[in-house]
């Protein structure tokens, strides 16, 4: 079995570190902004995975943080997904079975890995 990664632990770690540098308070403020609200918000998030209601996962956690945190959501989920599907198309046009694994706010709304696979023609 050949493992894979969409991107490797070092890229992570420049990536939060560019990340800090952009606004290193922003991060900060959102989670404390919200900690409150957690309990339920992932509440809601696992149910809505569960079901695979992809637009309820995205009314639930896509719409409010990129209205709140619009950069936030741009290097959190848009810049890796669109790094991804390069990877992700290979895969799966050389590939006859795979498994790939990525958190579950990058398969919801408009800039998720899904919609951009079915934009490409991909069935989803």
């Amino acid at each position: 079995m050949e493992h894979g990664w969409l991107e490797t632990p070092d890229e992570q770690l420049a990536f939060i570190a560019k990340f800090s540098s952009d606004d290193p308070n922003a991060m900060i403020q959102y989670t404390l902004k919200d900690i409150k609200k957690m309990p339920e918000m992932f509440a809601k998030l696992h149910s809505t995975w569960l079901t695979g209601d992809m637009q309820d996962m995205a009314d639930v956690g896509i719409t409010p943080f990129k209205a709140d945190y619009p950069i936030i959501y741009q290097n959190l989920l848009v810049t890796p997904n669109n790094n991804w599907l390069p990877k992700i198309v290979n895969m799966l046009d050389y590939h006859p079975t795979e498994f790939i694994l990525v958190g579950a706010l990058h398969l919801s709304g408009p800039n998720s890995v899904l919609a951009k696979l079915k934009a490409k023609g991909y069935k989803i």
